[in-house]
């Protein structure tokens, strides 16, 4: 075997190597550009949900809080009336004097 016989076949893989790359790489290319342009659809379909929803949850916890902080001044405002002395005590069906 000459060197001739051997150096054509390995330059002939070697060249279809490189051809199945670059192949490979322009198809991984137009995979990304449709990834990315389905992505800018999904932003533009979907930003209003996504911001309504957001400002949902926002209102939900200020909600939570709210009814946190109004629950405990309740609780005192309530405890402090029982606390106090009143002349007025309910009986059955009405309120008697004491």
């Amino acid at each position: 075997m000459t060197l001739t016989d051997l150096l054509i076949p390995a330059i002939a893989f070697i060249l279809g190597l490189i051809a199945v790359y670059l192949f490979f790489r322009q198809q991984i290319s137009v995979y990304e550009e449709r990834a990315r342009n389905d992505l800018e659809r999904w932003k533009l379909e979907c930003t209003s949900d996504i911001r309504k929803d957001s400002v949902n949850r926002s209102r939900s916890t200020l909600k939570g809080r709210i009814s946190e902080q109004i629950i405990f001044i309740q609780k005192l405002f309530f405890q402090t009336i029982a606390s106090t002395t009143n002349p007025l005590r309910y009986e059955g069906n009405s309120l008697v004097w004491q």
